[in-house]
């Protein structure tokens, strides 16, 4: 503040030095016009200056320390818990208290759901404590109420991140629970990084079944006291289709024994792990397999 200052100073007596550098210039011979433009420039300067001094320059700014989440939540409204604070939040018969609940370490006020999550209700076991692992497993003892979800299946943690994303739909984040998953500042620990590693992997290959279950769809199967019988059609294996397909012995890598798919190009060899059944015709649409 003290450098702009001296700067409007300077330049105030640059004007006036200009001005008296003018032969015969002094101010005691100026004419009132004189006078008045002068006070007018420096009246103009005074102004501009104002202005320029009330702007903070860039570097001098403060920071600004707000930080949104990706799904849109203030972090600097978001308290961090500990389990005993958590605890605390199991709400009364009276309804007075709000009931808390967490998981993934992501404690969300559920008081309007008081008729599932309040006292003596159904849910009241999730109230006031992270209990991640139990929403997959249906395990409700104490053992079972856990966040301690390391050795869960990716499949279930797919589907605990599902549950997750039920509760942020529905109810207002409001913090983090210190501990498994969340530090003392709310960044995710090394443990729920790697949990979300491992769901986007299981993601992906969810995927990639997904497209290699629309390009070798699960055929048609009927049993009978001789043997079965295999067909393809249109919609078979769940997946709808404007081709049939042709019936295939399907060996998947790791499995002991072939599944039926319906290959929609007949004459392909260059599938490895696609072979015709026994008897059948390249071209058929349905076959008899005897049993062995």
């Amino acid at each position: 503040m003290l450098s702009k200052t001296i700067i409007l100073c300077i330049l105030i007596t640059v004007v006036f030095g200009y001005l008296l550098m003018i032969p015969g210039n002094h101010p005691s011979k100026w004419a009132p016009q004189n006078h008045a433009l002068v006070k007018d420039w420096v009246s103009r300067i005074r102004d501009i200056f104002r202005g320029l001094l009330t702007l903070t320059p860039a570097h001098e700014k403060p920071a600004d320390r707000r930080t949104t989440e990706k799904d849109g939540h203030d972090q600097l409204a978001l308290k961090i818990f500990t389990k005993l604070e958590l605890s605390k939040y199991k709400g009364d018969k009276e309804k007075k208290k709000p009931i808390y609940l967490a998981i993934l370490g992501r404690v969300y006020n559920v008081s309007k759901g008081r008729k599932h999550y309040g006292p003596g209700e159904a849910y009241s076991i999730f109230a006031g404590i992270d209990a991640s692992r139990a929403f997959v497993t249906g395990d409700f003892t104490e053992k079972g109420l856990t966040d301690d979800i390391e050795s869960l299946k990716s499949s279930q943690l797919f589907e605990l991140q599902n549950w997750a994303s039920f509760y942020d739909e529905k109810y207002p984040l409001i913090g983090y629970l210190l501990g498994r998953f969340y530090d003392s500042s709310g960044q995710p620990t090394e443990v729920l990084k790697k949990i979300d590693h491992q769901i986007q992997e299981y993601k992906e290959e969810v995927k990639k079944m997904e497209a290699a279950k629309n390009q070798l769809p699960a055929c048609n199967q009927e049993w009978n006291p001789t043997g079965s019988r295999v067909w393809c059609s249109q919609k078979s294996g769940g997946v709808s289709r404007d081709w049939a397909g042709v019936p295939r012995q399907y060996f998947q890598p790791g499995s002991t024994s072939p599944t039926c798919v319906c290959a929609r190009d007949p004459r392909n060899h260059h599938h490895h792990t696609l072979k015709e059944y026994k008897g059948c015709d390249m071209l058929a649409t349905s076959c008899n397999v005897l049993s062995e």
